[in-house]
C-alpha cells in the first residue's frame, strides 16, 4: 500500500495556506492498494501524516524563492505594504479630484445662499419700508432660508445694508456677478466682487 499526493484545482489556496503557516485540505491523500511498497507504519493516519508534513513543504517552497522573498517579508508584504500603498494611491486620486469639485460646490451654494439673503431682505423691505435690524427679524422664512442666513454676515446700514458670504459649501466661495445685477438693490457693501462690463464703464 502507498500514498499519493494529488493536488486539489485549487492550488493557489494550498500555496497561500503553506505561507500562512496554515494546514488546508487542497491534498488529499490516495490509498493505492497493489505490489507497491507499504507504509512505514500501518496504524498512522495518512492525513496526520500529511499535516505533519507541512513545515517541510512550506520550507522548501521559502528555500526556492529569492533570497529577499523570506517568510517574514512576505507576510509584510501581503498584509501591509500592499493594503498600505493602495490606500496612499486612492487617497491621492480623491484629494486631487475633490479639491476642484469643493471648489466648485463653494461657489454654487455660496451663490445660493447670497441671492437667497438679498431677496428676503429686500422683501422685508417692501413690506415694512426698513430694512430690518438682523437676519433675525426677517418674517416667514422657510426651513431652507435659514441655511443660507447661518452662512451670511448682515448689518443695516444708514442708507442700506452689508451682506457679506463667509461660507459656500465647506469653505469660502469666490463669486462675482455683472452690474446689472446690483441695480435696483439697497446693498451697499459686500465681499462679493462685481463684474466690470467690457466696455470699462
Amino acid at each position: 500500500m502507498r500514498i499519493i499526493l494529488k493536488k486539489s484545482p485549487s492550488i493557489v489556496t494550498a500555496v497561500k495556506g503553506i505561507m500562512m503557516n496554515k494546514t488546508t485540505a487542497a491534498v488529499r491523500p490516495v490509498i493505492v492498494l497493489g505490489d507497491s511498497a507499504p507504509c512505514e507504519s500501518t496504524t498512522a493516519n495518512p492525513v496526520t501524516k500529511i499535516a505533519n508534513s507541512m513545515p517541510a513543504i512550506r520550507h522548501r517552497i521559502l528555500a526556492s524563492l529569492p533570497s529577499p522573498w523570506s517568510e517574514t517579508s512576505m507576510r509584510h508584504l501581503l498584509l501591509y505594504r500592499i493594503p498600505f500603498l493602495g490606500f496612499v494611491l486612492a487617497t491621492t486620486l480623491a484629494v486631487a479630484s475633490c479639491g476642484k469639485f469643493a471648489q466648485q460646490a463653494d461657489a454654487q451654494f455660496g451663490d445660493q445662499h447670497f441671492k437667497t439673503s438679498i431677496a428676503l431682505v429686500e422683501l422685508y423691505h417692501v413690506r415694512h419700508g426698513a430694512y430690518p435690524a438682523s437676519l433675525a427679524d426677517l418674517d416667514f422664512i422657510g426651513d431652507w432660508d435659514k441655511i443660507a442666513l447661518v452662512n451670511v454676515r448682515y448689518e443695516r446700514l444708514s442708507d442700506g445694508y452689508a451682506l457679506d458670504v463667509v461660507r459656500g459649501w465647506v469653505g469660502k466661495p469666490t463669486i462675482s456677478y455683472p452690474k446689472e445685477f446690483w441695480h435696483g438693490l439697497g446693498l451697499k457693501r459686500t465681499n462679493v466682487a462685481m463684474i466690470p462690463p467690457p466696455n470699462g464703464d
